[in-house]
């Protein structure tokens, strides 16, 4: 029988991933820590690694002497030492559609709680505070202007959803041909930020990528922007 190695799960449950490998005849172990001597101890005998936050080193990437592919539960992979597993022929693969909708959505919740102060209303309330002006300055969302760097699944499902509000939408991405297929308008990093009412970011970390939002960029910035980060690493630990 085949085995499956997760290193920690997203949930509490692993009954979905007990059906699934049930069908192909493999069995799942979950790691009780899942740090790297833990793991250096268990993947010698795993097929396969399932992989949430927690760091698949170069090293446990060799140690799996039998393993022929490294999942990851969500879209991002730098918590996976993939160059290290490219070298040895060895697949690793995420979920590109993970949480689309949900971040979209969730950016947009921030936006609207930003710009219409709806936090800032919540604790004046709780302090026995009823002015209307408790929570100024408010803005106005029709008309604004949202910056959104990187265009890919979920900064495009965003930008049609602050378009429905009467946001005018202007982007970053690699690609200038990417955004105006898309149906956007393109601005160069800088352009966006000192044009952008609200910026939100949702670009992939790499080394391309690193350091993207600098000095520079947040100096460029109005003063009145408010800047929205979503495009946190896959993994709290570092490599």
């Amino acid at each position: 029988m085949r085995m499956v190695l997760i290193s920690d799960l997203p949930g509490n449950s692993t009954a979905i991933e007990e059906r699934v490998f049930a069908k192909v005849n493999a069995r799942i172990h979950v790691a009780e820590r899942g740090d790297e001597p833990e793991l250096l101890d268990l993947v010698s005998r795993a097929d396969a690694i399932l992989t949430c936050f927690r760091p698949i080193t170069a090293a446990v990437v060799r140690a799996g002497e039998k393993l022929q592919v490294i999942g990851r539960y969500g879209v991002g992979t730098d918590n996976i030492a993939v160059d290290t597993a490219t070298s040895l022929a060895i697949p690793v693969i995420n979920v590109p559609t993970y949480c689309v909708d949900e971040v979209a959505e969730h950016v947009l919740a921030f936006l609207l709680a930003l710009a219409r102060g709806i936090n800032r209303y919540d604790r004046a309330i709780r302090r026995g505070e009823w002015a209307l002006n408790s929570a100024a300055p408010l803005h106005r969302i029709a008309g604004s202007v949202l910056g959104i760097v990187g265009l890919g699944r979920i900064g495009l499902a965003l930008a049609h959803r602050a378009r429905g509000l009467g946001l005018e939408v202007v982007a970053y991405d690699q690609s200038s041909r990417d955004v105006a297929r898309a149906g956007f308008e393109y601005a160069t990093l800088n352009g966006l930020a000192a044009r952008a009412d609200f910026i939100s970011i949702h670009c992939p970390l790499n080394e391309q990528t690193r350091g993207l939002i600098n000095a520079r960029f947040l100096s460029a910035m109005k003063p009145t922007a408010y800047l929205l980060n979503a495009a946190i690493p896959s993994s709290p630990w570092r490599m």
